[in-house]
């Protein structure tokens, strides 16, 4: 009976061994979810990389402080000066009165919250970083795992990068379908099904 509703349906099952296979990247479908496959039952670990942007402005005395936004920056871009994130030193961030820093800071740094601070600006300014977002996981008893792309993961649209299995490719460039595989029990068997397009 199984058998003849998965012909009616275009559905072909796939009896996965249990054993570990290669982590790749499957299928995106248009509802912004993407696919995994990996070993049964082990960890699961995707991170995006995105290039996101805000305008802000500087404060009195002259600092703009950019929110960590709960990603890990590599590096902050204002104009067409770069800075590296990583490198900055931390520091406490000084009251402001009257246009006037309490404590004096010459260079940009970094507060121990992660917030970036740069120092020496006037009105405001388009601030570009490259950032990570990581997720973790387990892939099911088929060895399938998805994710969804939040709005918060997507400020760079198809060129978010993907990094999953030792490997990186641009969202864009993975494989859309609208019939993600899904996964059941039949026996004692996990059995992957995947719709025909």
């Amino acid at each position: 009976m199984k058998k003849t509703i998965a012909a009616l349906l275009g559905i072909a099952a796939i009896v996965l061994p249990q054993s570990a296979i290669a982590q790749t990247v499957t299928l995106k479908s248009p509802d912004r979810i993407i696919n995994f496959e990996g070993a049964v039952n082990s960890p699961f670990t995707v991170s995006f990389w995105s290039l996101r942007w805000r305008t802000i402005a500087a404060n009195a005395c002259g600092l703009i402080v950019i929110p960590t936004l709960d990603h890990s920056m590599q590096f902050v871009g204002i104009g067409a000066n770069e800075i590296d994130y990583q490198s900055l030193p931390i520091q406490t961030l000084p009251s402001c009165s009257g246009g006037v820093l309490k404590e004096p800071r010459t260079v940009n740094f970094k507060l121990a919250d992660g917030k970036a601070v740069l120092v020496n600006q006037s009105g405001s300014a388009n601030i570009q970083f490259l950032s990570k977002t990581t997720r973790t996981g387990t892939f099911n008893a088929c060895g399938l795992k998805s994710t969804t792309i939040k709005d918060a993961d997507d400020i760079g649209g198809d060129s978010i990068q993907v990094e999953f299995g030792g490997q990186t490719q641009s969202l864009g460039d993975i494989l859309e379908s609208v019939y993600p595989p899904i996964c059941r029990k039949v026996g004692n068997n996990s059995v992957k099904y995947v719709k025909q397009q």
